[in-house]
């Protein structure tokens, strides 16, 4: 993965970036990593191009990367912050290929098993995340955290705000749209992704703030739906229980004819030899 000498994404942050440089940057980066095995996976140009503007933003001393894959945000980070990293990867053959993409980087730390009780001030999720892992991250975070939830993750995005209100803390709650506009693509519609300003407050101001995130997040139609699929999967245990017992009812009967049948031929053929 070569990038020019003058835009190196390790290289030290720009005093000065504009939507022009991070599109530029977002690009090259892009195109860097699709090039790599396992880049089906990886962050779109829209999720991508909306966090790095979130970053300068922000400009967090600590972040978090939960589910990293093979790397594809790092440079982003390196390039756009001071921030130390964390990243963690489940898989194995990711982390492995993380090691190739990125290299021995002082700012980057990799971890094998979940980092939940570091203090961090920046969040990105590209994977599956408990809520029960989700809880200290929050708990442990110190003054205002960013969640930035990458793609499509709709449920994990309502679970988290549901469990911020939870924890007595206020949130605003932003739907990301799509960029491809911006990189000149046909194409205008792609995972953009999501993210939640978390902030420490009163019982009441989260209430609050929880019913006025509510119609970004979508919370009760996730319910809606979790409570669907809860009710699908009971009826089809339901149904296999009494196909279950139907079976074996019709098998008990019919292992009863069979000995009434070899009776009858076993009596039969003891008469005829007589």
């Amino acid at each position: 993965m070569e990038y020019p000498e003058s835009t190196r994404p390790f290289g030290r942050r720009r005093c000065y970036l504009n939507e022009e440089n991070l599109v530029a940057i977002v690009d090259r980066n892009f195109k860097s990593f699709s090039q790599l095995e396992g880049s089906q996976f990886i962050a779109s140009k829209s999720s991508q191009l909306n966090l790095a503007e979130l970053l300068v933003s922000v400009n967090p001393k600590n972040i978090l990367d939960w589910g990293s894959g093979i790397g594809t945000l790092i440079p982003i980070y390196l390039r756009l912050t001071e921030a130390q990293v964390v990243a963690y990867e489940r898989n194995s053959w990711c982390r492995s290929s993380f090691y190739r993409n990125i290299g021995c980087e002082p700012r980057v730390e990799l971890c094998e098993s979940p980092p939940i009780h570091r203090s961090q001030n920046f969040i990105t999720i590209d994977d599956k995340i408990r809520i029960c892992e989700v809880k200290p991250l929050i708990q442990n975070s110190e003054g205002d955290l960013v969640i930035f939830i990458e793609g499509w993750r709709n449920t994990t995005f309502a679970r988290i705000s549901f469990l911020i209100l939870l924890l007595r803390r206020s949130a605003k709650a932003v739907r990301l749209s799509s960029r491809l506009g911006e990189f000149g693509d046909n194409l205008t519609l792609e995972a953009a992704g999501c993210y939640l300003l978390i902030k420490n407050s009163s019982l009441k101001a989260s209430l609050s703030s929880w019913c006025g995130r509510t119609s970004e997040t979508q919370e009760f139609l996730e319910f809606l739906k979790y409570l669907a699929r809860v009710t699908r999967i009971y009826r089809i245990l339901g149904k296999a229980r009494l196909g279950t017992r139907v079976r074996s009812l019709l098998g008990l009967k019919t292992r009863h004819r069979e000995k009434a049948w070899l009776r009858m031929m076993t009596e039969k053929s003891n008469s005829e030899r007589k």
